[in-house]
């Protein structure tokens, strides 16, 4: 009779998800904020963007020179304008340059050049990021980033000198595949840094998001003191030969997204990466993690988010 009635209670579970609306599956709410990136000001005035009613926060990403380069230039103040206009709190993080992309800059070029748009821009925008994923490295014919000295000069530079009392996420590192490297990444930068460390962290944690698992994000956490933002992250569609086109897996990576942050209280802030996939004039391009993919369609994935966040 037990058997009988725990299979009954499976089969009826089993019925129940597949009719009850994905929201009501969703976790339970927690204090994480979710926000996303994306490099578009179409974003905003996106209908299915809108509908996300408990997005209050959003990134962009801008070349370190941005300030120098009228072309850039002219897309971030367009975006921050748009952003500000409808309300959101935005987070702005600095880049390898769009001109120079595999040449660092010397600590006082970058203070020069970010210091002015930061000038620029103090009042619209709520937190700053010294530089994305500052542990890539080289990558030939692509770009540089610096390494866990340069990134603690630049650190210091930015709380000291080029924004001063400012919200800073003072290191933004990524995950990949396998975490030792990122974990010597950020114990050396801490030493080079000295006794003022970040009160905020950025990890992007891609690699537990698309292989279901959590221990590169626990490692990150065991590793630092302070608040942890996941900066970015996502459902990886495409991945050059890693990930080949899957929208189903791409929803089921966006689902992890959010089982990441219901394990750790400590990601108080999560930027999903991206809105708008590759265009259609770029359908071989590398990486595509769009909700909406680039003919304008919006993705399994866009579901699973509007489950968790349209309110």
């Amino acid at each position: 009779m037990r058997h009988l009635l725990t299979t009954a209670l499976v089969a009826a579970a089993a019925l129940l998800a597949a009719i009850l609306p994905a929201a009501l599956l969703a976790p339970a709410a927690s204090a994480t904020a979710f926000g996303i990136g994306d490099q578009s000001p179409s974003m905003f005035t996106d209908s299915r963007f809108t509908a996300l009613k408990k997005v209050r926060i959003v990134r962009y990403i801008a070349p370190w020179d941005v300030q120098n380069d009228p072309e850039q230039r002219d897309l971030a103040d367009a975006w921050i304008a748009e952003a500000k206009a409808k309300g959101y709190l935005i987070h702005f993080t600095f880049n390898y340059s769009s001109r120079t992309p595999e040449r660092l800059p010397s600590v006082a070029a970058y203070t020069k050049a970010t210091s002015a748009f930061v000038l620029r821009h103090r009042l619209d925008v709520e937190t700053w990021g010294v530089f994305n994923e500052a542990n890539r490295g080289t990558v030939a014919g692509r770009f540089a980033t610096p390494g866990p000295v340069r990134a603690a000069q630049y650190f210091t530079a930015f709380r000291t000198t080029i924004c001063r009392g400012c919200k800073i996420v003072g290191l933004d590192v990524l995950d990949g595949q396998t975490i030792a490297p990122t974990l010597a990444y950020v114990k050396a930068f801490k030493r080079a840094v000295g006794p003022v460390q970040p009160k905020i962290w950025g990890f992007h944690n891609y690699s537990d998001t698309n292989r279901a698992s959590t221990e590169r994000t626990g490692a990150f956490l065991k590793a630092v003191k302070g608040q942890v933002w996941i900066t970015e992250t996502g459902g990886l569609y495409r991945l050059g030969n890693s990930f080949k086109p899957n929208e189903a897996r791409q929803a089921t990576a966006t689902r992890q997204v959010f089982a990441i942050a219901r394990k750790y209280p400590r990601l108080t802030r999560v930027y999903l990466y991206n809105w708008f996939g590759p265009g259609v004039d770029r359908p071989d391009d590398v990486f595509d993690a769009g909700l909406i993919s680039g003919s304008g369609k919006a993705r399994p994935a866009y579901q699973v988010v509007k489950a968790f966040l349209g309110g």
